[in-house]
């Protein structure tokens, strides 16, 4: 709700304001009163309004010496000026700084109703503009930690978003929420803006609804406060009913930043093994569950089968991972391997995006560290897979007609440069909807979607063809051959080269 002011030196007038509107109806809170100008700025230096409501002459300070100093603090603040008389120089001035009517006494009901709805839709064209302005400032955040731009680009974006850019020290945090209900677009912009008010970080909204939370060159005992104050304020949200930080002992540079982030979205798997109350992840609670070996390679080509729907192929990979084990009768190796099957668990998870229960999650974990055999880990794999599997098939059957012909479209067309922006002049649908609605539906960003469609398909190539590498990745829509390496390299573990290698040595 946007929050109103109102003051003027007549109490009667204030009261009378209070009740002649239904504030409430139209999305608006009464959040103080005041009877002259120089109360009121002190109480919105801590408490800043939406809307100012003020009588023009008043002792001390008049109405619009008050508007001018809100202003100079709250630029984007509407104001409406009440006044007994046609003065036109106040008029004038008014005028000049920007309020939104001047009405008379005894206040109209009529053009008092009419001016605040008015200022409401200008405040709500407002909160848009900020709303998309934050989506496109988080996606650039978003592709620079995934590798996807450059310094020079990363620089002149955040210029753009009037961001300081310092390539000295960052410091990356996750913050992952389970709620009571569908938490909205809403809710979320909500958060975000009143924990970037209270702290010195950036919160950078992901995909898969977790928040990327960054401190650009600030001192660790900086980001400890904020990490402090960021607890406060979530225990205080009645709609979250859990909710999880991830804290790394590292202070990341430009070289390093993109590894650092992997990190502490790995960090955040392990909260469905840690006790119910924990809130912060360390590196040192999760390697109490990590493993030694290198399980990515497999557990990559385990979603690859799940993708394609074959639970009697998952089967066999699984019959596969856990015979190498078999004679293994140690019962240390049990404990070894419940380590490597959340590893597993926890890369599908973030490789195919699909809604998962906290609950049902961690029951599974829960299942994992009390497994006692091979043969009970193999079966509480299995029946996670078949999980995934029934989910994506229940997801492609709730997909709205526009979204299945541009996905239809991408899978047909990878060659293409493709866009929200040049998809949604086809489609004829605005861009920021059409990346909404994308994500909605499929649960996954628009460009990790291509660019997980487009290293499939090179990886299917690289398999069947002698062709190059570097004429696959421009068969499969990347122009430049260095990127498509960076690419492949980051998703696949492996260069093109050393993937077609593998798969001919281990197909010979």
């Amino acid at each position: 709700m946007y929050k109103v002011f109102i003051v003027d030196d007549e109490p009667i007038i204030v009261e009378g304001l209070k009740y002649l509107f239904d504030w409430e109806g139209n999305g608006l809170e009464v959040i103080g009163e005041a009877n002259d100008g120089e109360s009121a700025l002190e109480q919105l230096r801590d408490n800043p309004c939406d809307l100012l409501i003020t009588d023009i002459m008043m002792p001390n300070m008049t109405g619009l010496q008050l508007i001018e100093e809100v202003k100079a603090v709250h630029p984007h603040t509407k104001c409406v000026v009440l006044t007994g008389y046609q003065e036109f120089d106040y008029v004038k001035k008014g005028i000049e700084l920007g309020i939104e009517n001047y009405l008379l006494k005894p206040v109209d009901e009529e053009e008092l109703g009419s001016t605040i709805r008015n200022a409401v839709e200008k405040l709500n064209r407002q909160e848009q503009a900020l709303e998309e302005n934050h989506i496109l400032r988080d996606n650039v955040i978003w592709r620079w930690l995934n590798e996807e731009i450059e310094e020079d680009e990363l620089k002149h974006r955040l210029e753009m978003y009037q961001i300081p850019f310092s390539k000295q020290a960052f410091y990356l945090s996750s913050l992952k929420i389970d709620s009571t209900e569908e938490h909205t677009i809403q809710k979320q912009t909500i958060l975000k803006k009143k924990l970037e008010e209270a702290t010195e970080a950036l919160f950078v909204m992901e995909p898969g609804g977790e928040i990327i939370v960054l401190w650009m060159n600030k001192d660790f005992a900086v980001v400890e406060k904020d990490i402090d104050t960021l607890i406060m304020i979530m225990k205080q949200e009645r709609w979250i009913r859990h909710f999880w930080i991830t804290k790394s002992d590292a202070t990341s540079f430009m070289d390093t930043i993109s590894d650092h982030f992997k990190q502490i979205k790995h960090l955040a798997d392990f909260r469905v093994v840690l006790p119910e109350d924990t809130h912060i992840i360390t590196e040192e609670q999760a390697g109490k569950f990590s493993v030694s070996q290198d399980t990515s390679l497999n557990g990559q080509e385990l979603v690859q089968i799940i993708l394609k729907s074959d639970a009697e192929g998952v089967k066999r990979w699984l019959q596969t991972f856990f015979q190498q084990y078999g004679s293994l009768e140690d019962p240390q190796h049990v404990i070894l391997l419940r380590g490597a099957v959340i590893d597993t668990i926890s890369i599908v998870k973030n490789s195919i995006s699909v809604q998962s229960n906290y609950v049902e999650t961690a029951q599974i974990m829960q299942n994992i560290l009390q497994s006692t055999s091979l043969i009970e880990l193999e079966r509480i794999l299995f029946a996670y897979c078949e999980n995934i599997i029934q989910s994506l098939h229940e997801r492609n059957n709730h997909i709205s007609p526009i979204i299945k012909s541009l996905v239809d479209y991408i899978k047909n067309n990878l060659h293409e440069e493709l866009s929200l922006k040049s998809l949604s002049h086809q489609f004829h649908i605005n861009t920021v909807y059409l990346g909404q609605l994308f994500q909605k539906e499929m649960k996954v960003v628009f460009s990790d979607y291509v660019n997980e469609l487009r290293i499939h398909k090179a990886k299917e190539l690289l398999q069947s063809t002698h062709l190059r590498a570097g004429e696959i990745g421009k068969q499969v829509g990347y122009s430049d051959s260095t990127y498509f390496y960076k690419q492949f390299k980051k998703k696949i573990g492996l260069t093109p080269t050393e993937f077609r290698a593998l798969s001919q040595g281990i197909n010979a």
